[in-house]
């Protein structure tokens, strides 16, 4: 269910969320702020960049084969 913040974005169908989840990792990087106004795909594409460089540096992955 979309969050009230989320109804002010419209509605993304797969290869438009694709193609916003690409950009944030084109063009943002760990550390850098996120922006509020940036669409809530972007934003939660940032979040998981975040989490993923969190999880890399504390060692707590999952590595293939495990």
């Amino acid at each position: 269910m979309p969050t009230p913040a989320y109804d002010l974005f419209r509605q993304l169908n797969e290869g438009e969320e694709e193609k916003f989840r690409q950009w944030a990792r084109r063009n943002y990087k760990p550390g850098q702020p996120i922006i509020t106004f940036w669409h809530p795909v972007v934003r939660d594409e940032c979040q998981r960049m975040i989490d993923a460089e969190e999880a890399w540096q504390s060692g707590d992955y999952e590595q293939e084969g495990e």
